[in-house]
């Protein structure tokens, strides 16, 4: 308000003054009689009125510009207030920034941590699987044995002495012979389900002759219980992989097969046994129902299948990729790809495994 009032005040002097130098002037220099009639009584009316519009422009400009500085001031300080503001907002936009930052670091070490947990549990869980399914085979194996030698080799023994018996009746006694020839075949059909009994719980074949006979063998077993044109592709892998992981291939496969013949209903089966630079691949592929791959994700997860979960978890026993695709009415693809590994490999990670464990031990 101030510096509006000094420009005004300004311009009216400015002007007053203009029109006294003037008529000074016209004394000076033209010799005119009087200062003060020179000033008023001897200037043309129009002249007055050209020197009153003079002042009052210049007045009007003071007006003006009184104005416009005063907008001035008043963005400046409405600038001041605004650049006061700011900072403090970024102030305390910082402050919040650095409290946030300092809470997802927090957060951030707290989930790193649990994740590094999880798999140091992920690792332990795998482990204690490798070892379950392991002490699963030996069990399986034992019982086998039993089997075989124990309750087989009775049977047969008792299949002799019934014969034995058989042949001491007396041609009168044909009612009973009938009797020991339906129970002879019931013994047989008993010694062919124990022998079957053996075979799925541990193929002796394996051992005898190796993964690719004992593989070779399931698909013709399967072949002769299945309609399904079959078409197989697989090579001598024997020298490619330890005994105790071919086991785990070896139920990899029968598992695959088992869902086939219950499930699929399928005109045509693909199985292949491949090796490819360092990994192994199996692939079986059927035309059959297929089934909604969500659902049986679900029954998975719920327990109420447990075929899935046990090749995922025999999969990942291999360090393999498990690859199920299926829809209904569009077939099912089971793909399983895993690293080739020798024995002096496999041996050399179940004595990791055994120091990790005594370490565990140590340091609970």
């Amino acid at each position: 308000m101030k510096a509006k009032n000094t420009i005004i005040m300004f311009s009216i002097v400015f002007g007053l003054f203009s029109w006294i130098i003037d008529s000074v002037m016209d004394t000076l220099i033209f010799h005119k009689d009087a200062f003060l009639g020179s000033l008023i009584l001897r200037l043309p009316s129009d002249e007055i009125y050209m020197r009153l519009l003079f002042i009052g422009v210049l007045t009007g400009f003071g007006i003006v510009m009184s104005r416009m500085v005063a907008q001035r001031d008043r963005i400046q300080e409405d600038l001041q207030v605004a650049h006061g503001e700011l900072e403090k907002r970024v102030v305390e936009r910082t402050a919040e920034l650095f409290d946030s930052n300092q809470l997802l670091r927090q957060e951030i070490i707290v989930r790193n941590r649990a994740e590094a947990e999880l798999r140091e549990s992920e690792k332990k869980l795998h482990q204690l699987s490798f070892r379950l399914m392991n002490a699963q085979e030996t069990e399986r194996r034992r019982i086998s044995l039993e089997l075989h030698d124990d309750l087989g080799q009775s049977l047969s023994v008792l299949k002799l002495q019934l014969k034995s018996y058989e042949k001491r009746l007396r041609d009168d006694q044909a009612d009973l012979k009938r009797d020991f020839e339906e129970t002879l075949r019931y013994i047989d059909q008993t010694i062919d389900n124990i022998r079957r009994l053996s075979h799925d719980l541990s193929p002796c074949i394996l051992e005898d002759l190796g993964l690719s006979a004992a593989l070779r063998k399931l698909v013709n077993d399967f072949g002769k219980h299945s309609c399904a044109k079959i078409s197989v592709e697989m090579e001598e892998v024997d020298h490619l992989f330890p005994r105790n992981l071919q086991i785990i291939i070896y139920r990899i496969f029968q598992e695959a097969l088992t869902n086939v013949e219950k499930h699929a209903r399928a005109a045509h089966i693909s199985i292949i046994f491949t090796v490819r630079n360092t990994h192994a691949v199996i692939r079986v592929e059927d035309d059959g129902r297929g089934f909604d791959m969500k659902q049986a994700e679900a029954r998975c997860r719920a327990g109420a299948s447990l075929g899935l979960a046990t090749m995922n978890e025999r999969a990942r026993m291999l360090d393999g990729a498990l690859e199920i695709s299926s829809a209904p009415e569009k077939g099912t693809r089971i793909s399983l790809a895993f690293p080739i590994q020798s024995e002096t490999a496999q041996t050399n990670t179940d004595e990791k495994i055994e120091t990790k464990d005594a370490t565990t031990k140590k340091n609970p």
